[in-house]
């Protein structure tokens, strides 16, 4: 993977499926935060690193994010054990290869195109089946790199959820889900 700086945190599990579907998910999140190093290149293990740290029960502030995705993922409270579970079950990647300097600032023109071709290889590596977005700003931006529009899905409340097919290699796809 020439272009990646962070590798992605792969479960011990992912091969198998999400909840033993047969179906691997790729959670997408945008980026990491390092006001000291900001826009410099994120280290090789830093996304594995801060999962890890998570799904060993460390209850940091900025964690905060991936108890929500972890709940939303299982619709229903968790415990330390859940996060264990959940996370082993899936792949988990920041799109943005660069450090941003903190929440609310976004990531340079440079940095987003710079992190394409990355993208690209983590998914013909990975293969997912289903690209989960963590965030709807995320789904608009990777929109156009998709090759085309996923059928609508629609949520138990009613809510519209928009889908999106990507290439992994050869004639394998991936839906990516907002």
């Amino acid at each position: 993977m020439k272009h990646v700086n962070a590798y992605p945190f792969v479960g011990k599990d992912y091969e198998k499926g999400f909840l033993n579907s047969g179906k691997k998910v790729l959670l997408l999140g945008l980026s990491h935060y390092n006001e000291e190093n900001a826009g410099a290149p994120c280290h090789h293990t830093f996304t594995q690193e801060i999962v890890d740290g998570f799904v060993g029960g460390e209850d940091a502030s900025f964690y905060r994010g991936y108890t929500s995705q972890t709940k939303a993922l299982l619709n229903r409270e968790i415990s330390v054990d859940d996060r264990e579970c959940v996370w082993n079950q899936l792949a988990f990647y920041n799109f943005i290869q660069f450090n941003i300097a903190r929440p609310g600032v976004k990531d340079t023109s440079d940095e987003f195109n710079s992190s394409v071709s990355a993208f690209k290889e983590i998914l013909e590596e990975l293969k997912p089946d289903v690209i989960i977005t963590w965030g709807y700003g995320l789904f608009n931006r990777l929109y156009p790199l998709g090759e085309k529009d996923g059928e609508k899905l629609f949520l138990a409340n009613g809510d519209e959820v928009n889908t999106r097919w990507f290439s992994t290699g050869g004639e394998d796809k991936a839906l990516m889900i907002r």
